[in-house]
């Protein structure tokens, strides 16, 4: 897909396939959206936090 896109090139050496991206904007679009995935997730690790209740306190403790 991304060949078929013009995004990478691939060159083949016996049965292994060697992809190269074809402009380094790409590379700078790919650190963009990493970072804006990070950020996503990040948020979405911070909300599922909030909202994980407490554990109750042990009656009995253990000796």
């Amino acid at each position: 897909i991304l060949r078929r896109a013009g995004l990478v090139t691939a060159r083949r050496e016996g049965l292994s396939v060697s992809y190269a991206l074809t402009s380094p904007r790409v590379a700078d679009l790919l650190t963009t959206a990493r970072a804006i995935l990070t950020g996503m997730v990040a948020g979405q690790a911070e909300m599922l936090v909030e909202e994980i209740p407490e554990p109750p306190a042990l009656a009995g403790k253990a000796r």
